[in-house]
């Protein structure tokens, strides 16, 4: 796996708030290196263990780059997430610090709170 092409940024287009309580999250990795990437997350100020987990979809990929994608909901609208990415054989965890073995929370991507202006409307 090419770790210097895998991207994510808790802003932007990488991290979008599309309700009340439910973040769009996106992820770019090289075209082509994972087969499988999920995204654990859990509400901010959760300081248990406890992290639900959710397979991300392949939305787009142009050759080079692939993007998945998923909505994530937490009620209290507090947000910190990690990825895990699958490349063959190999697991990598992906955080706001890079590449590591083993994720503490610490190390999570974080949006601290989805507000009411931060949503489109019609």
């Amino acid at each position: 796996m090419e770790k210097s092409a895998v991207f994510h940024m808790s802003e932007h287009n990488y991290c979008n708030p599309v309700s009340a309580d439910t973040l769009c999250v996106r992820l770019r990795v090289r075209s082509g290196d994972c087969v499988k990437v999920l995204v654990y997350f859990k509400n901010l100020y959760d300081h248990t263990n406890h992290y639900y987990v959710k397979e991300m979809e392949l939305h787009l990929s142009d050759g080079i780059n692939d993007l998945y994608e998923t909505e994530i909901t937490v009620k209290e609208k507090h947000f910190k997430y990690y990825f895990e990415l699958h490349a063959g054989d190999e697991i990598y965890y992906y955080t706001a610090d890079g590449f590591l073995d083993t994720v503490h929370e610490s190390n999570c991507f974080y949006f601290p709170r989805i507000n009411r202006d931060d949503l489109l409307s019609n």
